[in-house]
C-alpha cells in the first residue's frame, strides 16, 4: 500500500499510508509506535486506532497524530506530560488529547507536544522549563507548527515565522526579515524555512554544518529536519 507522508523520530519512524491509517517501526521502549507492544520491530506496524490521520509527528519517545475529525492523539513516552493525557505514564497505543479546537496540525517535541487548531490558535502541553509548554499571548493565525528539544516553531498565515522556548543556540531568534515562507521544520536546536520562491533559510546550531545552506539550492518543494541535520 503506497505511503502519503512520512516522519522520522530518534529512532523510530512512522508513515501514513494511502487509506489514512498509520504504521511504525524501529525503537519502542516506550511505545512510541503506537501498535500496543513495547517490543521493538525493524518491520512495519500497524498502530492501534481506526481513525483515518491527517498528519503525523515525531520526536524521541514519543509520537502525536492529528485525525480527520480535528482530534489530536498521542502515544509513548508520557512522563513530563507530553502526550496530553494528564496521566504522565508511557502508552502503548493512542489516546486523545482534550484540544478544545478542531486540530489541523501537530508538533512532537521531545518532551512536549503543540498543536494548531482550524482557527489559527496554538495549544502546547508538557515539559515547560523553557517555555516550550506554553503559547505566547500575542501568537495567532497560525497554519502550521513544528517542535524541537526544547523550543517550537509557528508559521503565521502572513508567512512570517514566530519562534518560542530555549534560545542556546538561537534556535529562537527568527531571522530578520524572513517573509513569503511557505514551509517550517525544527531540529534539535536549529530551525529551517521554505520560502515561496523554493530558497531555503536555517538559523540555530551549526555544530555539524546544519545551518550552512548548500549554494545554488532553489526550486525547493519541501523540507525536513533531524537532530542536527
Amino acid at each position: 500500500m503506497a505511503a502519503r507522508g512520512l516522519v522520522t523520530g530518534h529512532a523510530h519512524t512512522c508513515l501514513l499510508r494511502s487509506n489514512d491509517s498509520g504504521a511504525c517501526w524501529g525503537w519502542n521502549a516506550y511505545g512510541q509506535l503506537g501498535d500496543g507492544k513495547n517490543i521493538s520491530t525493524s518491520t512495519v506496524s500497524a498502530v492501534k486506532s481506526a481513525s483515518k490521520w491527517l498528519q503525523i509527528s515525531a520526536d524521541a519517545y514519543h509520537t502525536c497524530a492529528v485525525d480527520k475529525l480535528g482530534k489530536v492523539h498521542c502515544w509513548g513516552r508520557g512522563s513530563e506530560g507530553q502526550l496530553g493525557d494528564g496521566k504522565k505514564k508511557n502508552t502503548w497505543q493512542p489516546v486523545v488529547v482534550p484540544v478544545s479546537g478542531h486540530a489541523i496540525a501537530v508538533g512532537a517535541g521531545s518532551y512536549h507536544s503543540c498543536a494548531v487548531d482550524q482557527q489559527g490558535r496554538v495549544w502546547c502541553w508538557g515539559r515547560n522549563n523553557y517555555g516550550q509548554g506554553s503559547v505566547p499571548a500575542n501568537l495567532e493565525n497560525v497554519t502550521a507548527i513544528a517542535a524541537g528539544i526544547l523550543h517550537n516553531l509557528a508559521l503565521q498565515q502572513d508567512g512570517t515565522v514566530f519562534a518560542w522556548g530555549s534560545n542556546s543556540n538561537g534556535q529562537a531568534n527568527v531571522p530578520n526579515q524572513l517573509e513569503s515562507v511557505i514551509a517550517i521544520a525544527a531540529g534539535a536546536y536549529h530551525n529551517l524555512a521554505l520560502k515561496q520562491d523554493g530558497t531555503v533559510e536555517a538559523w540555530g546550531s551549526n555544530s555539524n554544518g546544519q545551518t550552512n545552506v548548500p549554494d545554488g539550492l532553489e526550486g525547493v518543494i519541501a523540507i525536513a529536519a533531524g537532530g542536527s541535520h
